[in-house]
């Protein structure tokens, strides 16, 4: 029977081991879906050593993130990562559970989430959504309450190409923070929103960062070069890290309420 391909399909040519002189043609869509149903640990993704770097930037701003060790908050051992603004984010890691545990902001100082909010998980899959719901206990500012509505769903596999160059197999994640403030001495409350997607290399982390909506100003951060365990990036690879849009969008409403 003549072999009938489809022309607008992309195909993958396969060995089968012990027999290469029989190549199989396999179309790219099958062994994409098939990709898809992989586990993941979230722990190669996101790699926190200290000393790891990244630099970032936008149409707007460039930034510049480090990870600068760690720091005991509340009686538990937290990663810390630093920016060029000023701003830390605190990161736990425990029976293989990425958490963001709070945040160093140059505006409001430390504040922190009970319980952190749940990045990622080792073994998750395509399709996991994971949800948190966390007070936000501000260090400075007895006054202020307020609480978070957070998920992380990891949606597909992308290839993304960046000034750092190109990476494939992506995870990307759509974060959704739902926050709700208020000031308890003037009885003055705000509400914000912010959806960003997330884009993680394996064994490089944030490689972007699209706003896609609410209160944060729109915008791409794409990823210019990084360090990570002293190897520098861009380098030819073929497989953040990036402040995550709460710090951000604590700071917007923060100001509308003080």
């Amino acid at each position: 029977t003549p072999l009938r391909i489809d022309k607008d399909s992309k195909f993958c040519w396969y060995e089968l081991n012990g027999l290469p002189n029989l190549p199989i043609l396999i179309p790219s869509k099958a062994v994409d879906a098939f990709r898809q149903r992989n586990n993941f640990n979230i722990v190669d993704y996101c790699p926190l050593q200290e000393d790891n770097r990244w630099s970032y930037h936008s149409s707007s701003e460039s930034l510049e993130e480090r990870s600068i060790g760690t720091k005991n908050i509340k009686g538990k051992e937290v990663i810390v990562l630093a920016d060029s603004e000023g701003n830390q984010e605190f990161y736990g890691y425990n029976n293989g559970i990425l958490k963001l545990m709070g945040a160093h902001s140059s505006v409001i100082g430390d504040f922190y989430f009970e319980p952190g909010i749940i990045i990622g998980k080792n073994n998750l899959k395509i399709g996991d959504k994971y949800l948190t719901t966390s007070a936000v206990v501000f260090s400075e500012f007895s006054d202020l309450k307020g609480t978070i509505k957070s998920s992380m769903e990891f949606k597909s596999l992308e290839h993304v190409s960046v000034p750092a160059g190109e990476f494939g197999d992506c995870l990307k994640a759509r974060e959704t923070g739902e926050i709700d403030m208020v000031n308890t001495s003037t009885n003055k409350r705000n509400k914000g929103l912010e959806v960003v997607d997330h884009y993680f290399a394996k064994n490089i982390g944030h490689t972007k960062m699209e706003i896609v909506e609410g209160d944060l100003p729109p915008g791409t951060y794409k990823l210019d070069s990084a360090i990570i365990n002293g190897i520098s990036v861009p380098k030819p690879i073929s497989i953040e890290h990036f402040s995550f849009g709460a710090l951000k969008a604590i700071e917007t409403i923060f100001k509308r309420i003080v």
